[in-house]
């Protein structure tokens, strides 16, 4: 109940633009969260059977185009359920992703209750840091980044299973396989964050062996021998999740090709972005405004530094552990060897992204294999505050540190107190990324007349300037959701070849003319309408390639 009661109270600060109104805001704009509305409901028609699970509607006639961008796959049991229920579209988005905050807050506490036996108040002060982190906040303009919500279920059993290993063998592999599996699925569903996890996890582990690398070899070996079993299920069942996702993205890559390592440098963050919390953080965004902003390539993209206080918590919780082993004063066991790298694990998240006029460290992990898919390097301190948040509670939980603390004199102790009450108070920020109206999206999606009878596929126009360039294309999306008719628009992480529906900021073409184009190219000779999203008026069908 204290759980329930303690994410309750930061679910009512962190969504409080959607508390506030009645959920008529949602999170995000008129790019991302509408795309993101539309694939879930697509999934939601997949299971109705209505509609083929790889060929949303856009980019008519190319199929496949689910691998353009993230699936979402793994938020349907959300979703959907919110859907039966009665729940139209972008309410049922803005449900899933409280629901998934619930489910992230609190298999985060199970996790570090299971993994370091802390107590339940320094859990839920995690739990708090994790769910309700700055960089999600600011950047819910990218809702697919609460993907992260399901890390710490998948960690969990992960580690139930590997605990179980020798008392209950058949269980623990059951448990392994399923990890493995949610694993790849999450790879299927947000790839960004579960890459980012995946590399989070092998630096800590690299970090871990390197402070010991002789106890590391000992442990690797014990662990192969005591637990192949978990490691093989968890292995085939990663190998069955990854099924879809080679599936549904190898195709795309084929045919559009890798993206370059200058684009991924194009969106990397500069060292002056290391506090770049933009200045909806509460607490440090205008203080710290006059270091970052500075001219950026892609300034939203290089705005998710961890917060101060958390990352010079860690970094003095990894000091103090070094120092009490180089001083004889604690034991450098396996267990607080793993904190260290815990704490030292967000610290290089952070420099591996980082451009400098000498280049970037991200040049080696350029050639892991995924890494190519990866655009938006700066994304990855979404997972830094996940690991910075485990890292906060192993610090809290060290027999050693708890000892020290206890000797110190009351001031002391009250300012470590206070030291994560500020962690926790640093991650709120304004909810300015809360754009959307939920009212105003239905309505105008209503006030679209049917199509003219004949009409098997359509594109829009619009007045140029009247809204965002991108808009009037994920509007056409959800029109042709919503009348069952596909589009020849579509917005997404990446473009058929030979598409040129787009118009950049300030430019005038003419589009029906870019339509025909495409569509005579595409063996579509008749039944092709155009809508004026100005007007809601629609004109065709345009027989016999026009």
């Amino acid at each position: 109940m204290a759980t329930f009661a303690t994410w309750a109270l930061g679910a009512c600060v962190f969504f409080w633009a959607q508390v506030t109104t009645g959920f008529d805001r949602l999170m995000g704009n008129d790019g991302d969260t509408r795309l993101i509305v539309y694939l879930n409901e697509h999934w939601f028609h997949v299971l109705r059977g209505s509609t083929a699970w790889r060929d949303p509607a856009m980019f008519y006639p190319i199929r496949g185009i689910l691998g353009y961008s993230d699936t979402f796959f793994l938020w349907q049991p959300f979703y959907a359920t919110f859907r039966i229920f009665g729940a139209e579209p972008f309410l049922a988005f803005q449900l899933t992703i409280v629901a998934l905050s619930l489910l992230g807050f609190a298999t985060f506490v199970a996790l570090v209750r299971t993994a370091f036996g802390c107590t339940r108040v320094v859990a839920m002060v995690g739990a708090l840091v994790f769910t309700f982190a700055s960089s999600l906040e600011t950047h819910a303009g990218s809702p697919q980044l609460f993907g992260m919500y399901f890390v710490p279920g998948i960690v969990f059993i992960a580690l139930i299973a590997w605990r179980q290993r020798n008392a209950h063998p058949a269980r623990s592999a059951a448990l392994g396989a399923g990890a493995g599996l949610l694993a790849g699925i999450l790879l299927f569903s947000t790839y960004y964050v579960a890459w980012f996890s995946l590399l989070a996890t092998g630096v800590a582990l690299l970090v871990t062996f390197l402070l010991s690398p002789r106890a590391g070899w000992a442990r690797g070996r014990r662990a192969v021998t005591t637990g192949w079993r978990v490691l093989l299920a968890g292995g085939v069942g990663f190998g069955v999740g990854l099924v879809p996702f080679l599936v549904t993205y190898l195709p795309v890559v084929h045919t559009v090709g890798a993206r370059k390592y200058g684009t991924a440098m194009y969106f990397a963050p500069a060292v002056h972005d290391v506090v770049n919390l933009t200045t909806d953080n509460r607490v440090w965004g205008r203080l710290l405004e006059s270091i970052w902003n500075l001219p950026s390539n892609a300034a939203y993209e290089v705005s998710y530094a961890v917060t101060p206080l958390l990352l010079a918590s860690v970094t003095l919780g990894a000091l103090l552990l070094g120092w009490s082993a180089w001083s004889g004063r604690a034991v450098l066991d396996a267990r607080r060897r793993f904190t260290v790298a815990l704490c030292l694990t967000p610290i290089i998240l952070t420099i591996l992204p980082i451009r400098t006029s000498a280049g970037s460290v991200w040049v080696l992990v350029w050639h892991l294999p995924g890494a190519t898919a990866i655009r938006a390097a700066d994304r990855l301190q979404v997972v830094s505050d996940l690991v910075a948040a485990l890292a906060l509670v192993a610090l809290a939980s060290d027999p050693w540190l708890r000892g020290a603390l206890a000797r110190c004199r009351p001031w002391v102790r009250v300012l470590a107190a206070l030291l994560l009450v500020g962690v926790v108070v640093e991650q709120v920020s304004l909810p300015t990324t809360s754009s959307l109206h939920r009212t105003d999206e239905i309505a105008t999606l209503a006030a679209v007349p049917p199509a003219p009878h004949g009409c098997t596929t359509f594109f829009v126009v619009d007045r140029p300037g009247r809204i965002p360039f991108y808009a009037d294309l994920t509007e056409a999306m959800l029109i042709s959701q919503r009348q069952g008719i596909p589009t020849l628009d579509g917005y997404s992480g990446e473009t058929p070849p030979g598409w040129n529906l787009l118009l950049a900021p300030g430019q005038v073409r003419d589009l029906d003319s870019y339509a025909q184009v495409w569509a005579n190219s595409h063996g579509i000779l008749s039944g092709v309408c155009r809508l004026d999203l100005e007007t809601d008026t629609w004109q065709g069908p345009y027989p016999n390639g026009w």
